[in-house]
């Protein structure tokens, strides 16, 4: 009888491909807002324009939007 290395389980295969992507680079690090969403946005303490909120108008905290509520 011979010997045979168990399969890999998927935790470990994930672990692999993670580990893989972090070290070329390519993982991908979701950004946290620092401040309310708008026009412009503060993430990680710079400012930057907002083209991807459903709010880069800015109308969500136009106070008379607010007013009319």
């Amino acid at each position: 009888m011979t010997y045979t290395e168990p399969e890999p389980s998927l935790n470990d295969l994930l672990d692999r491909e993670l580990t893989r992507l972090a070290e070329d680079g390519l993982l991908r690090r979701r950004r946290i807002l620092d401040s309310a969403c708008g026009p412009r946005v503060v993430v990680e303490g710079r400012e930057f324009l907002s083209f991807c909120s459903n709010d880069y108008l800015g109308f969500a905290a136009h106070p008379a939007l607010a007013e009319a509520l």
